[in-house]
């Protein structure tokens, strides 16, 4: 009677999980799946877009009529090529289609009632869509990502990046409906090709991403400091000083020289002196902030650019930081030698009219004359 109890508990526990079973598929085992899926999707996007707007500048929002850069649209056609993405789109801070990998797209004005609210908290949007297959009866179901563009921390415009998901969706609908499987193996099976599919595609991106930067990299990067270099430097403050002028905002370029490196070198070795550079790379990075430019121009010069943003800056909050991140390391530091620096300060200001050269060549002789009033001292605080 026993063993008939438990023979009969199972059958009724089997005729309920085959009874339960395409109605766990349907409403909570496939909902789940699509929901893994699009954000798998969505994640795999942004890292492409990164991809795709990295090193680029835009000196003004994206809008119809205006001319993408060339080597921007090139970066976007190669890399969906290598990954095999059926369509990208551009758009402007509108919603008008500026560029399409199809040109029929062109011009047309996205009906999302998202993209106006992307475009303010800067957060991508993914939408499922199914389409018909050009010259074939069959369907193929895409996913659509909408990833906003972002320089100098504001949308300028935004990708739509489409990626075929019908293989995926294919294999896992053949799977509902063989329902005498094991689900959870399978649900495993699929989530575990989700996240290798997405690994692998990272892991491509990021070889691609590695191969492509580090040719550009070595031509803008000082790679003793990983400062930007004296090209690196006057190119994006020049980019920067443009964008200060139009929204007429101010700056303070710096030009820093460390005192008596010379006789470092000579005394400590050239060894010795490519620590303290990075020391000195080191120091100014923290009193500087994140957003300022900052690089190494000559040999013991260094330069940088302070924007007046929503927390001013100004000449003596800049020379405070200076000496307290002087002194923090100068009591910890395991070296003999000390580091001091000179500084000349310039003030940017819109109306000024300057270009950033100019404005090195009186930053230049600003720190001349502070290292002049400095010259007897002992090492500076500054």
């Amino acid at each position: 009677m026993y063993r008939n109890s438990i023979l009969l508990l199972i059958a009724a526990s089997s005729l309920l999980i085959v009874l339960a079973l395409p109605l766990y598929l349907k409403f909570i085992a496939y909902p789940a799946y699509q929901e893994f899926l699009v954000h798998n999707v969505e994640q795999e996007m942004k890292v492409l877009a990164s991809q795709m707007v990295k090193g680029q500048h835009f000196p003004a929002p994206i809008s119809q009529g205006s001319d993408l850069p060339a080597k921007f649209i090139k970066d976007v056609e190669y890399i969906q090529r290598t990954v095999g993405l059926p369509k990208i789109k551009i758009f402007s801070t509108e919603g008008i289609i500026v560029y399409s990998t199809d040109p029929a797209d062109i011009g047309n004005r996205t009906s999302k009632y998202f993209f106006p609210k992307m475009m303010m908290d800067g957060l991508p949007r993914t939408d499922l869509k199914i389409m018909k297959s050009a010259g074939q009866t069959g369907q193929i179901q895409l996913i659509e990502t909408y990833v906003p563009i972002i320089d100098q921390g504001v949308a300028v415009g935004a990708f739509e990046i489409y990626r075929d998901i019908t293989g995926l969706e294919l294999t896992f609908e053949r799977m509902i409906l063989d329902e005498r499987k094991i689900l959870v193996p399978v649900i495993i099976l699929l989530l575990a090709g989700g996240l290798i599919s997405s690994y692998l595609a990272y892991k491509s991106m990021a070889e691609l991403k590695q191969a492509r930067d580090q040719s550009q990299q070595l031509s803008v990067t000082d790679i003793l400091t990983g400062l930007l270099n004296r090209r690196g430097f006057t190119t994006m403050a020049e980019k920067q000083l443009s964008i200060l002028q139009r929204g007429g905002k101010g700056a303070f370029l710096l030009f820093i020289d460390m005192n008596d490196f010379k006789r470092l070198n000579d005394n400590y070795g050239h060894n010795a002196g490519d620590q303290a550079l990075v020391e000195a790379a080191g120091i100014l990075k923290n009193t500087l902030r994140n957003s300022d430019l900052i690089g190494r121009i000559g040999g013991d010069e260094f330069a940088a650019l302070a924007v007046n943003g929503e927390h001013p800056c100004n000449q003596k909050q800049i020379r405070q930081r200076l000496v307290e991140n002087l002194a923090r390391w100068s009591c910890r530091k395991t070296v003999d030698y000390e580091l001091s620096f000179s500084v000349g300060f310039v003030e940017y200001t819109p109306d000024s009219g300057l270009g950033v050269y100019e404005l090195l060549s009186r930053a230049d002789l600003a720190m001349y004359a502070d290292k002049q009033r400095n010259k007897s001292a002992l090492p500076a605080a500054y």
